[in-house]
């Protein structure tokens, strides 16, 4: 979701400059435009919806140079910046169709004019002119060190840094951006068009606080309820008529306007006391019978409006967003063998997802041919596979239903709206329908597995699949003969008791002690759930009888089920069939050491035979329990079964009842890997290796699925915070059960478990054993202690800087992979430092270390305005008695970085040789200048008024210096301001004011203890206080603090606060000097 931030004005502001045809005509769309090809129709059709219009009916003017002023109109339409409450620009060139615009990217400071009374309408644009202005409008950020035009200078190097990496644009040739060129009207609809999700960085117009301030964000609360942040306070008065009129706000969907039928109106808005933010609930359409809920996936715009009736207009509006997040796509299977639907979605689901009238059945046309409930059994909600994950649901598939699907067929499935994740999520439109196959004929068929005589007048044969209770086969296709050939004669072929039995009837009087054989034709049973898979044919299947013989042994194995991996069916193979129709399910039980699982009400369901001897009870985790616990297996453990004696009978061969068993059967069976891979333990081993062991051995892992935070080293001492994915950046190995992750190329891993990050995608590898697909993996600063962890990697060197010129010329800020400690004297410590091929090379004298920074001071000069930035070597040597290691102990490991971030005392890289003079622009700083000496300094202290005389002095000089440098220009240009700023009202002298610590600065943090004491790190001290005397305490109690670049450390004994409390509590006095 795209949010609104405050701006942040820039020292130097973009001059506006194009074309001589006024746009006078507007249009729908690029369709009505005969110069619009396939190249700029989108982005036209964006900046047309702005309110952008063409050169004519007909023209858009996609080759015409752009002028200042129509320039103006697309960039503030963009920025939805409507410039009503805007102050006037005093620009006496601008037309009255353009005011609005130029007022209001005046005001954003965005723009200046080519004097205090000019605009220079009719001027044209050039392309790194434009840069500028997009990049402070779009707070675009880039790597200057990928900028390798020829024609790009300093004033414009950030600009077309951050437009190359955003992939706004790119040059006009390998070697030419074309910075002085004319931007054409096409090609700045492109450039907004690619920037239209990108965040802005824009306050909007007017000073009464009025709303179009514009709208920070907005999100969804719930289905009903909308939450809008403002950039500003809105209105009292507004906020009053909004609130008691309750309709002010409109939600309509991307493609229609506020005045839309189906657009929502608001039913009650409440604005918070700031004026801020303001939630309001959703009333009726304007049609009054529309949907009014805000859906998952879908992308809504939010507007602000003047009133409630078909008069009022748009004030303010954000989007098109999707204000409420939508649920990631699931997987559908059907399992021939299982004969169940699995649908597995990616996150915890509500029990709106077991409905089954919550999902639709559709042909690979897209054809409707029902919903799931023709399909699965009546009473069948659907089940959780996991009861405590609940993100997989599994539908089982009705022999009986009014509709089947067919074997080897494709099928789409529809969820509704209505089946919601955890966190109220619906699954987006295009996410709802999923296609799958269902299982082919081939795998579908019912195949025949075993037959034997069941009394002197019927034969059964058994098969792999249930069967459908129409059997297809008629009695003279069937064969049965004796041993020696005889033919029995075949009265009738029915369904069996049991689902996969079915049952052969003849007048012809079987014999307990002869074997039979069997000719089964092909097709003769189908699939009980897929009807257009049957049987291939069998010949000479083997029947024989059961003796009455008592049952004395059983034999049980455990295997993963074939109908989910995640679950174990139990096999149990008796030396003679069993009886389950009379089997005693108290008798049996099952024992791990002193604990002893029982049957459930659900082992009866689960049990079929598989051949003549062995039966299977399936999902044993269901099936035995013991309290409220399943029996779950694990490989490797043994467990022990018991039948009690007269627990199962023999299924012999007549009517009477077989004998049972006289004595206790036992036996013992083996666990197997039911289970997903888990993490066992994770090792970080250096900033370039990192083991992660799990709890089985498992299989290869494709880079592309696995994502761990890092950096990536740049030339110049330059870093960036990235994600390594993918071989380029990583290499994985398993060995067993290990997975062994290095960094290639540029890169490196962080060194500590607090700033470790990493994430395996879902189904991504499998155990060995169980053959188990994992589950998202994600080790990170808030779960890495629920595993094994092992840090044996140092912090490593990983960028140097100037920090911004803030630091001084004999000085190197470095930054390390992880958070540093000292090891002895830090005197020493400093000496592990040393630089060359800077001005001077030096070695380190002093060191001071905050967070995973170190602020190096070296014995000599290290910059100086001849210094090449780019050549500079930094190095750490791993010392011996004293260093720099981690919380856990590790030694910081030797390094070199090659190459500084940041400018010389000159305000640049270097460059070895000196280029011809280019006077910086200076109109920035002359209406610094300007506005400054109209400043009334009465009443105001003469310590203050003297800041800024100097400063406009200072000032005067750089902007008379043509050879002044654009540092030179910002810092004078800065200093003017921050002058006007800081005047100080005569009385204000000596008043004082207590205040918490966190009001006071920009960024505050707690270390407890830091080792023996508690430290407060504070940085960004507010401007109104830099030239204050600030005093700390907590609790009453006064605390002594230092100050270094403006960095203000506290620290104070020991105690049992936490850091929480601190933070809270830390309250600083601020008395005026």
């Amino acid at each position: 979701m795209s949010s609104y931030k405050k701006f942040v004005a820039g020292a130097a502001t973009a001059t506006l400059v194009a074309s001589a045809i006024a746009p006078v005509a507007a249009a729908a769309d690029s369709k009505n435009f005969t110069d619009v090809n396939d190249r700029y129709k989108d982005a036209v059709d964006y900046v047309v919806s702005k309110g952008v219009n063409g050169l004519s009916d007909t023209q858009f003017g996609v080759q015409q140079n752009i002028k200042r002023v129509d320039a103006a109109v697309f960039i503030a339409k963009a920025l939805e910046l409507d410039g009503a409450n805007s102050p006037d620009s005093g620009f006496t060139d601008v037309p009255a169709r353009a005011a609005k615009s130029v007022n209001a990217l005046k005001e954003a400071k965005l723009i200046n004019g080519k004097s205090a009374t000019k605009f220079g309408s009719e001027d044209n644009l050039t392309r790194g002119e434009v840069s500028l202005i997009l990049q402070k409008a779009y707070d675009l950020k880039g790597n200057a060190n990928n900028v390798k035009f020829t024609d790009v200078s300093n004033r414009y190097l950030g600009a077309v840094a951050g437009m190359l990496d955003a992939k706004v644009t790119s040059g006009i040739s390998e070697t030419k951006f074309g910075t002085e060129n004319p931007v054409k009207r096409g090609d700045l609809a492109i450039w907004l068009y690619k920037l239209k999700d990108h965040d802005t960085n824009i306050d909007g117009g007017g000073d009464d606080g009025a709303v179009a301030k514009g709208i920070k964000s907005v999100e969804a609360i719930n289905d009903t309820t909308v939450e809008v942040e403002f950039t500003k306070a809105i209105d009292k008065d507004f906020i009053r008529e909004a609130e008691r009129n309750g309709e002010y706000f409109r939600v309509f969907l991307q493609g229609d306007s506020a005045f839309s039928d189906d657009a929502i109106k608001s039913a009650t808005i409440t604005f918070s006391n700031d004026g801020k933010t303001a939630q309001f609930t959703l009333g009726d359409t304007i049609k009054g019978d529309g949907d009014n809920t805000i859906q998952s996936g879908k992308k809504y715009t939010v507007a602000l409006m003047d009133g409630d009736g078909v008069a009022a207009s748009t004030v303010h509006s954000y989007g098109p967003v999707e204000l409420k997040g939508s649920a990631a796509k699931p997987d559908f299977k059907v399992d021939a063998i299982a004969d169940k639907i699995f649908v597995k979605y990616g996150e915890k689901m509500k029990s709106s997802a077991l409905e089954v009238e919550n999902y639709e059945v559709y042909d690979e046309g897209g054809q409707k041919i029902g919903d799931l409930e023709d399909f699965v059994k009546e009473t069948d909600k659907g089940s959780w596979v996991d009861a405590t994950k609940k993100t997989e649901v599994e539908f089982t598939l009705d022999p009986e239903a009014s509709k089947k699907l067919l074997a080897g067929k494709t099928y789409k499935l529809h969820v509704k709206e209505d089946v919601k994740t955890d966190k109220n999520k619906t699954l987006s439109e295009k996410d709802r329908t999923i296609t799958v196959k269902t299982p082919s004929i081939k795998d579908a068929q019912p195949k025949a597995v075993t037959a034997r005589v069941a009394d002197e007048h019927e034969i059964v044969v058994v098969f792999d699949k249930d069967i459908d209770e129409e059997i297809t086969v008629n009695k003279n296709q069937l064969e049965v003969k004796t041993s020696t050939g005889k033919i029995i004669t075949v009265d009738s072929v029915e369904k069996g008791d049991n689902a996969n039995e079915l049952k052969i009837k003849t007048d012809t009087k079987l014999a307990h002690d002869v074997t039979y054989r069997i000719d089964l034709p092909a097709n003769a049973v189908t699939n009980a759930v897929f009807p257009n898979a049957s049987n291939d044919a069998v010949s000479k299947l083997k029947a024989e009888a059961q003796d009455d013989i008592e049952i004395k042994s059983v034999k049980a194995e455990l295997k993963a089920s074939a109908k989910n991996k995640k679950q174990a069916d139990l096999y149990l193979t008796f030396d003679q069939r069993p009886n389950m129709d009379t089997f005693d399910w108290d008798a049996l039980q099952i024992e791990d050491g002193a604990d002893v699982y029982k049957p459930t009400s659900a082992a009866k369901d689960n049990v079929k035979y598989v051949d003549d001897k062995t039966i299977v009870i399936e999902n044993v985790e269901k099936s035995f329990e013991m309290g409220n616990d399943g029996f779950r297996p694990e490989k490797g453990e043994t467990y022990k079964l018991e039948i009690g004696a007269g627990g199962v009978e023999t299924d012999s061969f007549g009517d009477g009842n077989g004998k049972t068993n006289q004595s206790k059967l036992k036996t013992t069976f083996g666990g197997v890997s039911v289970n997903t891979p888990a993490v066992d333990k994770i090792t970080l081993v250096s900033e370039s290796e990192i083991k992660i062991d799990f709890k089985e051995s498992i299989s290869n892992i494709s880079e592309d699925d696995i994502y761990v935070a890092g950096v990536e080293l740049y030339s110049n001492g330059n870093f960036g915070v990235t994600t390594l994915n993918g071989k380029d950046q990583l290499s994985a190995s398993v060995s067993g059960s290990t997975l062994t992750l290095k960094t290639k190329g540029d890169t490196a891993f962080f060194t500590g478990f607090k700033e470790t990050n990493i994430e395996i995608k879902a189904n991504s590898f499998t155990s060995k054993d169980s053959k188990v697909e994992n589950e998202v993996v994600i080790i990170d600063s808030d779960n890495y202690d629920d595993f094994k962890n092992v840090d044996n990697a140092g912090p490593v060197m990983i960028g140097a800087s100037t920090d911004n010129g803030s630091v001084n010329e004999d000085q190197v800020l470095l930054t390390f992979s992880e958070s540093l400690e000292e090891h002895g004297d830090t005197d020493k410590i400093a000496t592990l430092f040393s630089v060359k091929n800077a001005a001077n090379n030096a070695v380190g004298k002093e060191v001071s270390v905050n967070g995973n920074e170190a602020l190096v001071t070296f014995n000599d000069v290290v910059f100086d305005e001849d210094t090449v930035m780019s050549k500079v070597e930094v190095t750490y040597n791993a010392g011996g008695s004293f260093y720099l290691k981690d919380e856990k102990g590790n030694k910081a490991a030797k390094a070199t970085v090659k190459g500084i971030k940041g400018k010389n005392p000159e305000g640049n890289t270097g460059s070895g040789s000196t280029p011809d003079p280019v006077e910086v622009d200076k109109t920035a700083l002359n209406k610094a200048i300007e506005d400054a000496k109209a400043v009334d300094t009465t009443g105001k202290t003469e310590e203050s008024v003297k800041v800024l005389e100097d400063a406009i002095a200072n000032a005067e000089k750089v902007a008379k210096d043509k050879k002044a440098t654009e540092k030179q220009v910002k810092d004078a240009e800065k200093a003017v301001n921050d002058a006007v700023k800081n005047l100080k009202d005569k009385e204000d002298t000596g008043a004082e004011k207590e205040m918490k610590a966190t009001e006071a600065f920009d960024s505050l943090e707690v270390r407890t203890p830091f080792p023996r004491n508690h430290s407060v790190t504070m940085k960004g001290l507010k401007e109104e206080h830099k030239d204050s005397e600030l005093q700390f305490s907590i609790d009453g109690k006064a605390l002594d603090h230092k100050v270094r670049e403006d960095v203000y450390v506290v620290t104070f004994p020991n105690t049992d606060l936490e850091a929480s409390y601190i933070e809270k509590n830390l309250t600083v006095k601020v008395t005026n000097k």
